[in-house]
């Protein structure tokens, strides 16, 4: 008789973000040599380091550097039976100037940032050249799809709108460029370091030029937002609009 095993349910992931996340990983390190495996880490990559609790447990965890909210980060991924979850969770939740945070504020942060949302942003009916990741996508390896991945013309392009603070996003907002509609906002929200409502959402290329390129032909389009029947201006870019050039996720 064959056992199927959900992983997932053997897992549980702690998701710690800011700029000192860090210092205070490194603090909880059983280790020098776990100080030193954490610092080493690249973004993405991940290693199993031993942390000590504030009960004074020694439990391992699989420290992975990754970030969606545009700050330094790191994920932690522990085996969810017994007690380690929760020493792990008490001893971090414990260091100064950390708290919880809801899935607005990830929501929030990731849209000034420019990360990607599964079933928000991207789903299976979606193209990498179309959302902006096209450098998640290796051009060295062969695998299935690679043919229709490089050949693929792209019929829309994913972008940020951002208007006024005072004009509500929430998804689903009709875009207009030039006066048309040319698709709609797949999520929306607050920007808190923007002070600015914005959305991402797909602008329609049908009426692209030939000769003209994606890129220009999205920017140089006047852009409004019908919020309940209301047009508001619109601003768009394709770079994210917080720390464009990733400086805060480097590890100082």
């Amino acid at each position: 008789m064959t056992n199927i095993i959900d992983v997932t349910d053997e897992i549980a992931i702690l998701s710690l973000q800011g700029p000192q996340s860090h210092s205070i990983l490194q603090n909880n390190c059983a280790t020098p040599d776990d100080q030193q495996k954490l610092s080493q880490l690249q973004y993405g990559q991940s290693d199993l380091i031993w942390m000590k609790t504030n009960e004074g447990h020694i439990c391992q965890v699989r420290a992975m550097r990754m970030s969606y909210v545009g700050e330094l980060g790191y994920e932690l991924h522990i085996k969810s039976s017994g007690k380690g979850i929760t020493s792990i969770f008490e001893t971090l939740y414990s260091a100064k100037n950390v708290s919880l945070a809801g899935f607005e504020a990830l929501n929030s942060m990731s849209l000034e940032k420019g990360h990607r949302h599964w079933h928000g942003d991207i789903e299976t009916t979606d193209h990498p050249v179309e959302a902006g990741l096209m450098f998640a996508c290796s051009s060295l390896s062969n695998f299935q799809g690679k043919c229709q991945l490089t050949n693929r013309r792209p019929s829309k392009k994913l972008a940020t709108f951002t208007v006024d603070p005072k004009v509500p996003l929430n998804g689903h907002e009709i875009i207009h460029r030039n006066g048309n509609a040319v698709g709609y906002l797949s999520r929306g929200g607050f920007g808190y370091s923007i002070n600015k409502s914005l959305g991402t959402g797909y602008v329609d290329l049908q009426s692209k030029a030939e000769d003209q390129s994606v890129r220009d032909f999205v920017l140089k389009g006047h852009y409004q937002i019908d919020v309940m029947g209301k047009m508001h201006d619109a601003e768009i870019s394709l770079k994210p609009l917080f720390d464009p050039k990733k400086n805060k996720m480097k590890l100082c």
